[in-house]
């Protein structure tokens, strides 16, 4: 029977102890996510940029034309960042050092930096990332993923976007593990060597597993936004779940594989004996339920088990 060498669920939250520098980028390779993070209600209000000094035709714009822009409705920007109030230290969570996705894209301001290993950022600057998130040995499906710059958690995206190559080429229960998200450089904060580095959150428990892809960021300052941005949502706190509900798992078989994905055409990856046992049911797929037993893991056949 094999010894898992780590756990895909946490039961209580650990302090970050320098896991990562991530500066690497790997080539692409996706799931429905059981829960989202709550929606923030109030927007947060980013000043507009000041004018630097006008030009002679400015000046002499008209009267009811300079009204007119005035009464503009300011441009909206909606993130997937928050701002320094609803940010907190990534020590809440108990960061396990296996990598869990990529971020397969990044765009700055419209422009394509996804070789760049350092990324320059403006105070307006605007990052989209896109990838995917899920545990590539045997397919735990996340249902968020979270971002941290300075060991601090800065905000956070849905993973529900449909990724047939990585379903094919990863893990077959990651049919939709992909995410997108959009982070302001208003939001992030400042530190001697931040790195923007990706989580993907385990669906219980209080672990959270790196993607590949961080970067080094360089802020080199310049104006705020000239736009308002509001965040679409607000990143989950630790004290907010629930510890994990521990099962009764009663084995009908005399031995039960243990497999690494839910089918008999899957690898075998260890085996259970008939009897009782206590432990954790990550998540079900048609007549398979992935458990954690102690430190073994993998999918097994609900027609040989009872789950109470």
């Amino acid at each position: 029977m094999r010894n898992f060498p780590y756990f895909l669920i946490g039961m209580f939250g650990a302090s970050l102890t320098g896991i990562l520098t991530i500066v690497g980028f790997m080539y692409i390779f996706s799931d429905a996510p059981e829960e989202t993070p709550e929606k923030v209600r109030t927007s947060v209000q980013i000043p507009n940029a000041s004018q630097n000094g006008s030009q002679p035709q400015e000046a002499e714009t008209s009267a009811p034309a300079a009204a007119q822009q005035a009464a503009a409705p300011p441009q909206i920007r909606q993130v997937d960042s928050v701002p320094a109030a609803l940010q907190y230290k990534i020590s809440e969570w108990n960061a396990v050092s296996f990598y869990s996705g990529f971020i397969d894209r990044i765009v700055v301001d419209d422009e394509d930096r996804t070789a760049q290993q350092v990324i320059d950022l403006r105070r307006d600057s605007v990052i989209t990332l896109t990838g995917w998130a899920g545990h590539s040995e045997f397919g735990m499906r996340t249902p968020t993923v979270l971002f941290s710059v300075c060991d601090t958690i800065v905000g956070v995206t849905t993973v529900q976007d449909p990724r047939p190559d990585v379903a094919d080429n990863v893990h077959m229960n990651l049919t939709t593990a992909g995410w997108k998200a959009t982070l302001a450089a208003e939001h992030l904060p400042q530190c001697e060597n931040p790195v923007l580095v990706a989580w993907a959150q385990a669906p219980i428990g209080f672990n959270i597993f790196p993607l590949h892809g961080g970067r080094l960021l360089n802020m080199v300052g310049g104006e705020p936004p000239a736009f308002t941005l509001t965040s679409r949502y607000r990143p989950p706190r630790h004290d907010e779940r629930s510890l994990p509900t521990m099962k009764t798992i009663s084995v009908k078989a005399n031995a039960l594989r243990i497999r690494r994905c839910p089918t008999t055409d899957c690898a075998v990856v260890g085996q259970f004996s008939a009897g009782q046992y206590h432990g954790f049911v990550i998540e079900r797929a048609g007549d398979w339920s992935l458990v954690q037993i102690d430190q073994q893991v993998g999918w097994v056949s609900e027609n040989y088990l009872s789950i109470q």
